[in-house]
């Protein structure tokens, strides 16, 4: 049975290579960081991931489906161009079947497609949906319409960081409702970067490569009005607040930030805030407390020797920690309360204990 699953997995390889082009870009990698100080399933966040290759595809005839961004040629999904982070939504995406699909919307011309799962998380957005408009325009890969949602009714930051890109609103094409599937005379479509192969499952950590760190930097930061961290009198020390999150809040946030109010910190809720606004109040913090979530993406635009104090529930990622050594981030880990490992993902409020709130407190009062 493996050699047939083999023998049927190598005709379809010779399919896709005849069906499109790929030029690879970047080989595979290794990469190595320091271990994680709280780990409880290290196979779930390697701290020595091997990173996937990357590259780009041209498929002539290729089609597009949905907002997951799911690759046809001839028929055929593109497997590694699924986006893996959720194991279950892949499995339910790899039984797609190109018959069933809805018809596609011809497309005259050349499509490049960056959609992919995750697309309206901030932190996905910025450092893997971005990553991949980066691989097209450092190859100076040109097309005439790009698939990618820009509609801020699903995540504010959309329009805004794609126009910060300096990219032309005209020539987006939706993923959605009349282009839920869509079928271009050449699909243009880069490989998903920072992949770790194997998937991991479950996945607690993402990466983020030093030079996709460097663009987001060189694109964004050069755009922050130098006067607004003064005009909206930002704190350097900032307190990341959830109460506007769905999951993952502190139950008694209030009267924890009381006590580091006492310390000179300002709270945040980064709803609030336009993009530029939370990239100019990320550069010019000196120390930052929050709890794990996609906000604290915005360490990108930190200087080095920043301090993040991470607040960990139920949820052990440790995408912020490798993040923070790449950026040479002066990084404390806590944990709120023990860990389940049968419910790594759960997506749980936490109460921060009178010990807890010393420890994080005395780290900060150096």
């Amino acid at each position: 049975m493996k050699l047939v699953q083999i023998f049927l997995s190598f005709i379809f390889l010779q399919n896709v290579l005849v069906s499109c082009e790929y030029i690879r870009l970047k080989e595979s990698e290794q990469r190595i960081y320091k271990p994680f100080a709280l780990t409880v399933t290290p196979e779930c966040h390697p701290h020595n991931p091997v990173i996937a290759e990357t590259g780009i595809y041209t498929i002539p005839n290729g089609s597009v489906y949905s907002i997951d961004g799911i690759i046809f040629t001839q028929g055929q999904i593109l497997q590694d161009l699924i986006w893996p982070n959720r194991n279950e939504k892949k499995e339910q995406l790899l039984g797609l079947q190109f018959q069933d699909l809805p018809e596609p919307v011809k497309i005259d011309g050349r499509v490049a497609v960056i959609t992919q799962g995750g697309v309206f998380c901030y932190y996905h957005f910025l450092t893997e949906v971005l990553g991949r408009l980066a691989m097209l325009e450092q190859q100076k890969i040109t097309y005439d319409f790009l698939v990618v949602p820009v509609d801020d009714t699903y995540a504010k930051f959309l329009k805004n960081a794609l126009m910060m890109w300096g990219l032309n609103l005209d020539q987006i094409i939706q993923p959605y409702e009349k282009f839920e599937h869509i079928q271009a005379t050449t699909l243009i479509v880069p490989s998903l970067v920072d992949r770790v192969i194997p998937d991991l499952n479950p996945s607690l950590s993402s990466y983020v490569s030093k030079d996709i760190v460097e663009i987001l930097r060189h694109k964004f930061l050069p755009q922050i009005p130098e006067d607004m961290y003064i005009k909206k009198k930002f704190g350097k020390k900032i307190f990341i607040s959830r109460k506007d999150a769905k999951v993952r809040k502190i139950a008694n946030e209030d009267a924890v930030f009381e006590q580091f109010e006492k310390l000179g910190f300002v709270r945040y809720e980064l709803s609030n805030l336009s993009l530029q606004e939370q990239i100019c109040l990320f550069a010019h913090a000196e120390a930052i407390v929050g709890i794990h979530g996609a906000g604290l993406a915005n360490i990108i635009f930190s200087k080095p020797g920043t301090m993040l104090i991470e607040i960990f529930q139920a949820r052990l990622d440790t995408t912020y920690c490798y993040l923070s050594e790449l950026l040479n981030i002066d990084y404390i880990p806590i944990a709120t309360q023990p860990h389940d490992p049968e419910n790594l993902e759960g997506f749980v409020d936490t109460v921060i204990s009178e010990q807890v709130l010393q420890s994080m407190l005395s780290k900060v009062n150096v």
